[in-house]
């Protein structure tokens, strides 16, 4: 059996050097060999004190209001590192984006990510699914899997995550991607 974890995060701000931190955590883990969801992690977390820049607000949606009382990420931080050890591949759409933020605030809890954690970004490997061979969007990378995107939905961590592992799991099927060697289901 293989797991693999899809993640997003929502953040303060795009600057983790900044101090901008994650306030939602998202990771939906999967067996590979039939897609069936087997954790749900979805949770809001403590800005600690941190401003949440405007157009970040306006993206995600997320308020200071709506952080009072979540916990800091430090106590999230030891379910996270369990579904690490777990999973061989985490998915993420701008995995670069995830995972500085992930590496940053894990190692600040005293959890460093794995090593042989593989890092999959369905936005620079789905660029062969896109007509122009660009870095697609969620939404275009949705669109071009046939997996049904709503705007009014996008951006808040759970919905990304849900479409964004329907979209993966169907370019897999469509041998858009592949895995490497070890995770490839017996036809």
């Amino acid at each position: 059996m293989t797991l693999v974890i899809g993640l997003d995060t929502e953040t303060t701000g795009l600057k983790v050097d900044k101090g901008h931190r994650i306030i939602e955590f998202c990771g939906h883990v999967h067996r590979i060999e039939d897609r069936k969801l087997l954790v749900d992690l979805t949770t809001r977390i403590s800005n600690q004190g941190k401003t949440i820049d405007k157009k970040a607000e306006e993206v995600h949606g997320i308020s200071t209001a709506d952080l009072i009382g979540r916990p800091h990420f430090k106590k999230i931080a030891p379910k996270i590192d369990q579904i690490f050890k777990k999973v061989k591949i985490a998915v993420a759409h701008n995995a670069s984006f995830d995972f500085e933020f992930l590496a940053h605030h894990m190692a600040e809890a005293g959890y460093p990510l794995p090593r042989d954690l593989i890092i999959f970004d369905t936005m620079g490997e789905g660029m062969t699914s896109s007509y122009d061979a660009k870095p697609p969007s969620l939404r275009e990378f949705c669109w071009s899997m046939g997996v049904d995107y709503d705007p009014s939905a996008a951006h808040a961590a759970e919905y990304d995550v849900r479409v964004m592992m329907d979209a993966f799991f169907v370019a897999i099927e469509r041998n858009h991607f592949q895995l490497p060697e070890q995770f490839r289901i017996a036809a």
